[in-house]
């Protein structure tokens, strides 16, 4: 019987490869659960990476960049809305600026949307005036639409003054309508 093994020793070392393999795989979604707290761990059920970018975690969002042929544009499952989104997007949308000035320096994607909204549109809806002037420095698409609807539009039906600054002072298209309002009408409609 022990002859019988002996030649097949490759069997072994192929399963012992393959399983080690899996297991590796198998823990790559929580590469990074030392760096990240103890209250994020499993929040949200998304890769690492993604819940650092939303909650604006500088440490652990530096901890992947700094890895060998991390592609700060690959997109990963949003624990949120269940689908692909890139790490820039969650930054953006909860206002998380030094993440955001990291992401861009670090050669994200700055007009690649989700659902057709950009992380400026998200900035802009969410009255994010810092992350709006990174993204707008960076060369941001001013007048890319979401539904038919601009950034400013966004910022001026939410009475976001300062986004609204920003956007008009790098140029932004100011009479582009939505369902035939402009923002000045709709800001003077919703009191802004």
């Amino acid at each position: 019987m022990l002859r019988i093994h002996e030649k097949k020793w490759w069997i072994y070392t192929s399963f012992f490869l393959f399983a080690f393999e899996f297991c590796t795989n198998a823990l790559a979604k929580g590469e990074c659960k030392a760096v990240l707290s103890e209250e994020l761990k499993g929040k949200y059920d998304e890769h690492d990476f993604l819940a650092a970018c939303r909650e604006g975690n500088v440490k652990a969002v530096q901890y992947f960049l700094d890895k060998d042929n991390f592609d700060v544009n690959e997109q990963f499952i949003s624990g949120g809305s269940g689908t692909y989104i890139h790490g820039l997007f969650p930054a953006a949308q909860n206002g998380h600026a030094e993440v955001v000035q990291m992401l861009v320096n670090a050669g994200a994607k700055i007009n690649r949307t989700w659902d057709s909204a950009t992380p400026l549109f998200q900035a802009a809806q969410n009255g994010h005036a810092e992350v709006v002037e990174i993204l707008v420095n960076a060369g941001a698409e001013l007048n890319k639409t979401w539904n038919g609807a601009t950034p400013l539009y966004q910022a001026a039906q939410n009475g976001h003054a300062k986004v609204v600054q920003i956007l008009v002072k790098a140029g932004v298209e100011l009479h582009k309508t939505w369902k035939d309002a402009a923002p000045l009408f709709i800001a003077a409609q919703n009191g802004h």
